[in-house]
């Protein structure tokens, strides 16, 4: 019994690692692309990275551009 209630527990721990960094991975890829985005390909990958372009205010690139 003490054996089942262990490999349990030791499973779960091994999901909740994995659920862990798939958050971390997609909160790093959030922060990071647009960052990565405008050192690489400038404003105009940002306006294409948007849902709806006409959203897109003069405030938007400069805020992501800003240091």
């Amino acid at each position: 019994m003490c054996m089942f209630i262990v490999c349990a527990a030791m499973r779960m721990l091994e999901e909740m690692r994995d659920m862990v960094r798939l958050i971390y991975a997609k909160v790093l890829a959030a922060v990071l692309w647009p960052s990565l985005a405008v050192m690489l390909f400038g404003i105009p990958a940002i306006c294409n990275s948007w849902y709806d372009a006409s959203q897109i205010t003069d405030h938007v690139p400069q805020g992501y551009t800003k240091v």
